[in-house]
């Protein structure tokens, strides 16, 4: 007995939907196709006696229900499975399996929950024929080393950090170009401020340390003595200023009636205003004043 084999990246199969390539060192070939969305589907057809349709099967996630599948050979009555998951992967289970008679069929497998992960590896066909092997030059264990496949949650954390750093660098320039938008509407113009000039900085003094101590004068240093400026005296006398040029005012008839009652009232004689002497000068004589009242 002779059996052919359909890896998952056979050009045989065709696939509907979404899927993506995936697969550890455990796989065939060290790949799997999987998806996560209901309905997408794998087609196949081939001769022979027999079919085994085998996969992996993910470790247990609380967040999500158990990858269910459902096979129809030959347009007949969909078979359903449902897999056991454990803590831990399980590699090379058997997915399905159907004795039929030798000739031609057809095989449809599809994904029947939304958002379980379904990962398919190959086909297997017993026959009466010699040994073909269908797989494709892409599913070789040397690409896959190059190249790691990643996991649904891997790839779904890379997209939601390039989005949260190119939102970042978004905001960034968004903020520096409304700063200096409002730097420069708060600016007054050249015109307005006249010339710009420079600031000078006070330069900061670093902090010391002073001992006072008290020496003898120097004899080298030679005294100068004061000098004498010669300073006019300042007089203290009010009635020395020249008040010859002033203008004569008008007289008004509050002026002319204190000049009126000032010729009616007898005048009184005042003692004089004794002037205090200034330095190096006599003291001033006595004098009287004596009015007659007429």
């Amino acid at each position: 007995m002779t059996t052919l084999v359909f890896d998952d990246t056979a050009p045989q199969l065709r696939y509907s939907g979404t899927w993506f390539l995936g697969g550890s060192p455990n796989d065939f070939n060290s790949t799997t196709h999987g998806t996560v969305q209901s309905g997408a589907s794998i087609e196949v057809v081939f001769t022979g006696t027999s079919v085994e349709v085998r996969g992996t099967v993910s470790e247990m996630d609380r967040g999500s229900p158990p990858p269910i599948s459902t096979y129809v050979l030959d347009g007949g009555h969909p078979i359903t499975f449902s897999p056991n998951q454990t803590a831990t992967d399980q590699f090379n289970q058997l997915f399905f399996q159907s004795q039929v008679p030798n000739g031609a069929h057809s095989l449809s497998i599809i994904s029947t929950v939304a958002g379980s992960l379904f990962l398919f590896d190959y086909i297997a066909v017993a026959s009466d024929g010699e040994y073909e092997s269908f797989l494709s030059p892409a599913s070789t264990p040397v690409p896959q080393a190059t190249s790691p496949t990643l996991s649904p949650l891997e790839i779904f954390g890379i997209a939601v950090g390039v989005a949260m750093l190119f939102g970042g660098v978004l905001v960034g320039l968004m903020y520096l170009y409304f700063s200096r938008k409002r730097r420069k509407q708060g600016r007054p113009s050249d015109k307005e401020s006249g010339p710009r000039t420079k600031s000078v900085l006070t330069p900061k003094l670093k902090e010391t340390r002073v001992t006072a101590f008290i020496s003898e004068p120097s004899k080298h240093i030679p005294v100068v003595p004061p000098v004498k400026a010669d300073i006019p005296p300042v007089s203290t006398n009010r009635y020395e200023y020249p008040f010859t040029n002033l203008p004569t005012p008008k007289p008004t008839a509050k002026s002319q009636k204190r000049r009126l009652d000032s010729e009616r009232t007898p005048l009184t004689a005042h003692p004089p205003r004794r002037m205090r002497p200034q330095p190096g000068q006599s003291p001033p004589r006595k004098a009287f004043l004596v009015v007659n009242n007429i």
